[in-house]
């Protein structure tokens, strides 16, 4: 279950894209946000690409992704439409999870606890996500997000804290 929640992190977050979406009220909700995490709450949540079709169903390729954690539970919910939709259930990638901490990192290489950047379609280049269950050690999972994938390390600003794993894992 880990690989799996790794690998659905992995994809989502590499194919993040500047997409500002609406919210289910109508407002405009930024292409990309994040938090530090609250019980309950969404701690992040962003557009993606490349939303695949197996069953050639009816569906646009972006989708609107969103994570909360809630009663030990690391969820995933995948918006059946970008803009406007109501939440469906969300599925479950990590449980037992007892704490979770995430930062994103700027184009200047920062670490941001929040992200909350000025420019409403601009992406991190990377999440870091920290992901403690019970009775286990603490998981370090570090992702490039969208545009980032692919660009060679010094095309991703300097690296703040001298760490340079930003492969995911």
């Amino acid at each position: 279950d880990v690989q799996r929640g790794i690998a659905t992190l992995d994809m989502d977050l590499s194919q993040a894209v500047a997409r500002i979406s609406r919210t289910e009220a109508g407002t405009s909700a930024p292409a990309f946000w994040g938090r530090a995490p609250q019980e309950a709450e969404p701690i992040m949540e962003f557009v993606r690409g490349g939303w695949g079709n197996p069953a050639n169903q009816r569906h646009p390729a972006l989708q609107k992704i969103q994570y909360r954690w809630r009663e030990q539970r690391l969820e995933r919910i995948a918006y059946p439409a970008v803009d406007g939709a109501q939440a469906p259930d969300p599925a479950i990638l990590f449980d037992d999870v007892t704490a979770l901490e995430l930062r994103y990192r700027a184009p200047d290489g920062e670490w941001r606890e929040v992200w909350q950047p000025s420019d409403p379609e601009q992406l991190p280049v990377a999440v870091e996500l920290v992901l403690t269950r019970s009775g286990k050690p603490p998981i370090t999972m570090r992702f490039l997000v969208g545009p980032a994938v692919g660009q060679r390390e010094d095309q991703q600003g300097p690296d703040a804290d001298g760490e340079s794993d930003l492969s995911g894992g």
